[in-house]
C-alpha cells in the first residue's frame, strides 16, 4: 500500500473474521464491549479450548463449512492446516486474529487517496 507504483493489480484473500469487525456488526456501541470481553477472555484463558479443538477430527469438521466438495477434505489437507497450529506460539497468532476487531479494513485502506483505481490497478478482495 505504501508503494502502489510497484504493481499493476492486487488480489487479497482476507482471512480475518470480518463479522467481528466494528465496521461490520450491527449496533457496534452495544456489541463491541461484549465482543472485546470475549476476545480478552480467549486471550487470557483460551489455551485449553484451543488445545481441545486443535485435533484432526475437529479441523475436518470445521472444513465442512467452507468446502462444498467434502471429498476434497482429505488427510493431507487436514495435516497441512493442522500442523502449523501445533507449533509453539500458534495459539497466540490465532487469538490475535480473532481479536482483530478494529483498525482499517483492506478496502478502506485501498480506498485512500493516492491509491490507483479502476483499470490502472484492479483490486479483488475475497
Amino acid at each position: 500500500l505504501d508503494s502502489p507504483d510497484l504493481y499493476n493489480g492486487l488480489f487479497i484473500v482476507n482471512p480475518n473474521f470480518r463479522e467481528l469487525h466494528s465496521a461490520e456488526i450491527p449496533l457496534p456501541n452495544l456489541a463491541m464491549p461484549i465482543i472485546r470481553s470475549v476476545q480478552s477472555l480467549l486471550r487470557s484463558r483460551g489455551q485449553p479450548l484451543f488445545t481441545a479443538l486443535a485435533k484432526p477430527d475437529t479441523v475436518r469438521q470445521i472444513l465442512q463449512e467452507p468446502y462444498a466438495v467434502s471429498s476434497a477434505i482429505d488427510d493431507t489437507l487436514v495435516d497441512v492446516l493442522l500442523t502449523p497450529l501445533l507449533t509453539p506460539g500458534a495459539s497466540d497468532v490465532v487469538f490475535d486474529t480473532l481479536s482483530y476487531s478494529a483498525g482499517p479494513l483492506p478496502e478502506q485502506q485501498l480506498g485512500e487517496a493516492g491509491f490507483p483505481k479502476g483499470e490502472k490497478c484492479p483490486v479483488w478482495i475475497c
